[in-house]
């Protein structure tokens, strides 16, 4: 028998919403980044009772919108400012 991951951490699948522990991993943030970008309303999402969730198109048009450059920015969380970009893969600053 094959050793079953937790859904957490099965990112590939075809799920159409995310739970924010899921988006966060996704995004590569953690759960109080997650949340300013979400109040700053730089990615959408939806309520099912008491449970935030969002598509992973929701993700694609932030990163997509991070790419392009049209919001990057700073996301402000309890006094605490935290600088978003992207840089490519493999960069060294140099």
């Amino acid at each position: 028998m094959g050793e079953r991951r937790p859904a957490s951490q099965d990112l590939d699948d075809h799920r159409l919403l995310l739970s924010v522990e899921d988006a966060a991993a996704r995004l590569s943030i953690g759960r109080t980044t997650l949340f300013a970008l979400i109040r700053e309303g730089r990615i959408r999402t939806v309520r099912i009772k008491r449970r935030t969730l969002m598509s992973p198109t929701a993700l694609d048009e932030f990163v997509a919108d991070l790419e392009t450059g049209s919001r990057m920015g700073t996301v402000g969380f309890r006094g605490v400012e935290s600088e978003l970009t992207l840089t490519p893969a493999g960069y060294d600053g140099k």
